[in-house]
């Protein structure tokens, strides 16, 4: 049951995206530079999705916010060099290539040549960290 609803979510996700028109990488750009031709869709785009997160919380008769158990937590509030260059460097790809880890997802299916490019370097700056430990111990 918890997988077909996990399941129900993420297309109702990837079909807000589409239907958004954030797939696009040239709708993320626009909204990034600030042009004349700036695109607000992206703002409304987070705010149906807040909208319909608060919602969601506030229909439920108790929200699961033991969240210790579900997500990897530091130790500490510490902002250290990795964190804030892994931040830097998803900023900076994201605003030159207009591309996230769901809209890359996505857009393998409508097999660009460009998001399986995006993908695969995704994939190894995921695991590429790692992959870095274990051969310089």
């Amino acid at each position: 049951m918890r997988f077909f609803v996990n399941f129900l979510l993420g297309v109702t996700f990837g079909f807000g995206l589409i239907l958004s028109n954030v797939l696009d990488p040239k709708t993320i750009n626009l909204f990034l530079s600030g042009s004349p031709k700036w695109d607000p869709s992206v703002i409304l785009t987070i705010l149906g999705i807040i909208l319909a997160s608060s919602l969601s919380l506030i229909f439920l008769k108790k929200p699961n916010t033991n969240f210790k158990n579900n997500f990897p937590i530091s130790e500490g509030n510490i902002l250290n060099r990795q964190i804030v260059l892994g931040c830097a460097l998803f900023g900076v790809g994201w605003g030159l290539s207009g591309l996230s880890v769901s809209t890359a997802t996505i857009n393998l299916a409508f097999n660009e040549w460009q998001s399986v490019l995006f993908f695969i370097f995704m994939i190894l700056g995921f695991y590429g960290p790692q992959f870095y430990k274990k051969i310089t111990l």
